[in-house]
This record gives C-alpha cells, sequence and structure tokens, in this order.
C-alpha cells in the first residue's frame, strides 16, 4: 500500500511538471526583421508548411562554426559552398591559427551583351550562369577564376 502511494505521488510529480517552453520565432522576411538573441540562430520550423517561404522560423542553439585550416597538411577544408576565413576569437597577428568555414559569397555577375559591358575582375573570365535559363541569349553571366582566350 505504501509503495502505491509513492507510485501515485510521483506520477502526480511528472504530470504536473511545467510543458517545455517554445523556442523563440524569428523572420527574416518581414520588416523590421525578427532576429535571434545573440547565441541563437534562426532555422525553418518543422511545424511549418512545406516550401513556406515567409513563414516565420524557430531560435535554435547555433552550432559551433566548423574548422579549417590551409596552413597544415593535409589541409582541413571547408565543404562545397563555404569558404575558410580567420577565426575572430583568435589571436590577432596568428599565422599557423585555424580559421572557420563561412558561406562563401555569391559569383559577381557578369554581361558582354549590355552597354556598357559588365567585365570580370583580372584573373576572371565571364561564363554562362548554370542558374539562367537554357538557351538565354541576354543574360547575365557568372565571374569564375581564369583568363578570356
Amino acid at each position: 500500500m505504501k509503495s502505491s502511494l509513492i507510485f501515485i505521488a510521483m506520477a502526480a510529480l511528472v504530470a504536473a511538471a511545467p510543458p517545455a517552453p517554445k523556442p523563440a520565432t524569428c523572420n527574416g522576411t518581414t520588416w523590421p526583421p525578427i532576429m535571434c538573441p545573440n547565441g541563437l540562430t534562426c532555422v525553418a520550423d518543422p511545424k511549418a508548411p512545406v516550401g513556406c517561404a515567409g513563414c516565420p522560423g524557430i531560435c535554435v542553439v547555433a552550432p559551433p562554426p566548423r574548422k579549417c585550416n590551409m596552413t597544415v597538411w593535409p589541409p582541413i577544408n571547408c565543404p562545397q559552398g563555404e569558404i575558410c576565413q580567420r577565426d575572430p576569437r583568435s589571436p590577432v597577428g596568428c599565422a599557423g591559427c585555424p580559421g572557420i568555414c563561412v558561406a562563401a559569397p555569391p559569383p559577381k555577375k557578369c554581361n558582354m551583351t549590355t552597354w556598357p559591358p559588365t567585365k570580370c575582375d583580372a584573373g576572371f573570365k565571364c561564363v554562362r550562369d548554370p542558374a539562367s535559363a537554357p538557351m538565354c541569349a541576354g543574360c547575365p553571366g557568372i565571374c569564375v577564376p581564369g583568363n578570356d582566350d
């Protein structure tokens, strides 16, 4: 009898526990944008409809940045679509310190069919943008490393 009362009391305590707090919401598609507090990052809400572009997101703990280092052998590279930048937390002037992977900036646009033409910087060449429509004669291209032949 005594153990039954203890079990019932424990079950009542568990049932009375407060529900987990809802995560803060965020939305970068509104004006002004609804940002997450420091240390949190905005991700798509898994409860939102699939493909919802303007739906609010939720704030979650940001994952630690991926480390990279080009000064060691073998080099620690970033995945495709990211570049290695100096870690702002490393000491100033540290030549061999690891960096962090960040999203690569979009490629510069170029267009030789407009006037004046939009040219690439030295050491880059203009190629068809794979994201543009096929057979698009006047669509802008993108600048990629290389020299125009």
